[in-house]
């Protein structure tokens, strides 16, 4: 009979994902992202000075031009505005290489993470099918002790082919291991292991093993719910006599 318990695996969290490549990468990414919103906002404190630099040259071009009066000579109203203009020009385009590089750090690190999560969930995929495989072989113990047989190699094929194919089973890795070694048990009509093997699952599975849990937890309550003892009858079985208690003695 099968005995050993069948505790449940937790599935795979993504907790402590990244490996400490990883952790230095997605440092690099967010730095670039930051990174990336200075540049934006210095792009646009520099346009905001450019524009304001080619109004005044407009400005000052127009005044020279209406009173016939020349410029100051080497006086260039154009040139602040056009080092301006090249500055906002050499901030763009240090923010598209920023970009382009955050962006392709930040699909290698996606890839990695999802690759490290599918490999996590196929192990513990895995490892409940391996769970499954062996609480269902030593349930079938007691009816084939030796697994080597041509009836328990026949009985264990049954049982992958209803986890494989089979409607019931569909979802058979996001239930419980015992669970799973339980309804395997009942549809291929081998007797299910005892009732503390299945940690609550059973009283769905086989109601007479649910109802004996409760019968047994009834009988301990009862038990427990017994008057004690009185000092003149130790079984606690009958009421002491009246005169028991009394200080005086009778007339």
């Amino acid at each position: 009979m099968f005995y050993r318990p069948c505790p449940d695996m937790d599935p795979p969290t993504d907790v402590d994902l990244d490996d400490p490549p990883m952790v230095q990468m997605a440092i690099a990414v967010e730095r670039g992202e930051q990174d990336l919103r200075m540049l934006s906002r210095l792009a646009e404190i520099a346009m905001e000075l450019a524009e304001a630099q080619g109004a005044y040259a407009k400005t000052r071009l127009v005044a020279a031009s209406a009173d016939g009066a020349s410029l100051v000579p080497r006086e260039d109203p154009t040139a602040p505005f056009n080092k301006i203009a090249q500055t906002v020009r050499r901030i763009l385009a240090l923010r598209a290489k920023l970009a382009h590089d955050i962006g392709v750090d930040h699909r290698s690190l996606s890839g990695l993470r999802d690759g490290r999560r599918a490999a996590r969930k196929q192990a513990h995929d895995d490892a409940k099918c391996t769970a499954v495989e062996e609480g269902f072989r030593e349930a079938m113990s007691d009816l084939h002790p030796d697994p080597d047989t041509e009836a328990a190699e026949r009985l264990f094929a049954d049982m992958c082919e209803r986890l494989e194919d089979t409607y019931e089973f569909r979802d058979y890795l996001d239930r419980p291991v015992a669970e799973t070694i339980a309804r395997l048990c009942k549809s291929l009509g081998l007797d299910p292991p005892p009732s503390p093997l299945w940690g609550g699952t059973d009283g769905d599975l086989f109601p007479e093993a649910r109802r004996a849990k409760v019968e047994a937890s009834e009988a301990a309550q009862a038990k427990r719910n017994e008057p004690p003892p009185t000092p003149n009858d130790p079984g606690g079985g009958h009421e002491p006599h009246p005169d028991a208690f009394s200080v005086c003695p009778s007339p």
